[in-house]
């Protein structure tokens, strides 16, 4: 089951770094691996790692999707293919 965790105007990114995304949006302890959506899209942005008091993380699926793409070419190539469907 899934569970919303934040829609607020408190959930914001605060900070990009090289693959990373800093975010204000409440989480609860566990919810690692949890996709981090754009609230305009409601694409997925990045992957949660980890929380802090004030700020969270999240890896962009820019660089989760770079690395399948050279790792496992052939799945990356099944997954692009399966979203132009």
């Amino acid at each position: 089951m899934f569970t919303e965790i934040d829609r607020s105007d408190q959930c914001v990114v605060s900070g990009v770094s090289f693959d990373l995304i800093y975010h204000t949006c409440d989480s609860k302890e566990g919810s690692s691996g949890s996709p981090l959506f754009d609230k305009t899209s409601n694409q997925v942005v990045g992957i949660n790692w980890g929380g802090g008091v004030q700020e969270n993380g999240a890896t962009m699926m820019a660089a989760i999707l770079a690395d399948i793409k050279e790792r496992l070419p052939d799945f990356y190539l099944e997954l692009t293919i399966s979203h132009q469907q």
